[in-house]
Parts: structure tokens; C-alpha cells; sequence
């Protein structure tokens, strides 16, 4: 029974480590931050071009090689993060993710980060309202917010890991059809 309780403890820790470890998530100042680097070959423009096109981003400006945005109204994807309805925490069903973006671009690269996320109520329910705000550190960290909260580390940031990097991946362009 003992080595049965252990070997428990074993895999659930690694899962978390790796769940730590794979998350492109950070505690800066105790503020939840997400960021990635994506190499690609496209110029800026190109990056910017599909961003725009995708309308995620809103109010996107370009001073020398940083571009600076916000995200309004986002919808966390927790059915392509492979989650049902029952299994996505309830946050991230009931809310919508606001915060700030930027995109420091150098040769080759770009890194996206997010910051000042708050999680925006879209159903009425017994606690809150419609519209109400909560930033992401209250579902997210603890400890007068210098660490992750385990059960953030698990499905709402694997979801919400997912659902940011949906936004600054490559995709690939659609051909526009020039034989309309």
C-alpha cells in the first residue's frame, strides 16, 4: 500500500513539474504573464498583416520593432485545448480574456506576451454580473501572488496556453483567387 501511495505522489508531481515546465507562463511582479518566442521567416509586415486579418488584436501600433495591442473579448478554446464543457474549469467557460499585448520582432524571431489579464464575466450568475472583472492572478496564483496555484497549472493553463498561441502561430495565408 505504501509503494502504491508513493508512486502516486511520484507521477502527480511530475505531472506538475512537466505541466510547469511546458506552460509558457510567469510570475513578474506578481502579475500572471504569458510568453512565447516564435521563429519565422516572414518581414514584420507579413506578421502584422495576418494578425490583422485574424482581428484578435485590436488597436495595433508599430514603433520601431514593437508592436503593442490588446485583446478584448477572447474566448478561452478549451474544446480545441481537447476539453469538454464538463471538464474546462468554469472561469474559463463563464468569462472572457482581456489584457495587453506585445511583440518585441528581431532577425528571424518575435516573442508575444501578455500581460494585465483580467477575466471579463459573460453570464449573470448568483455571485457576479454580467461584465464584471477579475484578473487572471485570483483563478491563478497564491501566497500574496508569488506562486501558481497547482490547479492552475493543470487545465486552465494548459486551455489558455492553447487558446494564445492560436493567435500568433503561423497559419498559413489563403491564396486569394485571382480568377474571381
Amino acid at each position: 500500500m505504501k509503494k502504491l501511495i508513493i508512486l502516486f505522489f511520484a507521477v502527480f508531481i511530475a505531472n506538475l513539474c512537466h505541466a510547469q515546465d511546458s506552460m509558457n507562463f510567469k510570475i513578474i511582479d506578481g502579475e500572471v504573464v504569458w510568453q512565447k518566442v516564435y521563429e519565422s521567416k516572414d518581414s514584420i509586415n507579413q506578421i502584422i498583416k495576418r494578425l490583422k486579418i485574424d482581428g484578435i488584436l485590436k488597436d495595433i501600433e508599430l514603433v520601431e520593432n514593437v508592436l503593442t495591442a490588446i485583446i478584448k473579448d477572447l474566448d478561452a478554446d478549451y474544446k480545441g485545448a481537447g476539453f469538454s464543457r464538463g471538464m474546462a474549469p468554469m472561469f474559463l467557460i463563464s468569462d472572457k480574456i482581456t489584457g495587453s499585448v506585445t511583440i518585441d520582432f528581431k532577425d528571424g524571431k518575435y516573442r508575444a506576451t501578455i500581460k494585465h489579464m483580467k477575466m471579463e464575466n459573460k453570464i449573470a450568475t448568483p455571485i457576479s454580473k454580467i461584465g464584471e472583472t477579475e484578473p487572471i492572478e485570483t483563478y491563478a496564483l497564491k501566497k500574496k501572488n508569488t506562486i501558481f496555484k497547482s490547479g492552475f497549472l493543470t487545465d486552465p493553463a494548459i486551455i489558455l496556453d492553447y487558446t494564445f498561441n492560436k493567435i500568433f502561430e503561423k497559419k498559413e495565408m489563403k491564396k486569394e483567387d485571382e480568377n474571381w
